[in-house]
């Protein structure tokens, strides 16, 4: 069975944030106040399905499909405390790649 041709799939976007906090955050600590995030602001009915593709030292990538951005975005900037940490999230940019993503705003290829 063959898949979907690149014209009907859904376009993704990344996202770099970065968290300003006093401890290191898990990568699973995260996805679950995101989660929370999205759930509280928006419902099930407008839960944006995301991905974090990597997390490490306060900082990452996460992956949506373009009409979930903003969702995404909003919600993310409105994390204030993890698991009793109190945190500044940052969000360094949006981009098309992984690559690009990385290269533009984590600093690395």
């Amino acid at each position: 069975m063959k898949g979907l041709p690149p014209a009907l799939k859904e376009k993704k976007r990344y996202i770099a944030m970065k968290f300003i906090a006093d401890r290191e955050i898990s990568k699973e600590e995260l996805y679950e106040k995101l989660k929370e995030y999205l759930l509280e602001l928006y419902g099930e009915f407008g839960y944006s399905n995301f991905r974090i593709i990597q997390f490490k030292d306060n900082k990452g990538i996460i992956s949506v499909k373009l009409r979930d951005l903003e969702k995404t975005k909003n919600a993310i900037t409105l994390i204030s405390d993890v698991n009793g940490t109190k945190v500044v999230p940052l969000i360094l940019g949006v981009s098309g790649t992984i690559r690009s993503c990385r290269k533009k705003y984590l600093g690395g290829d």
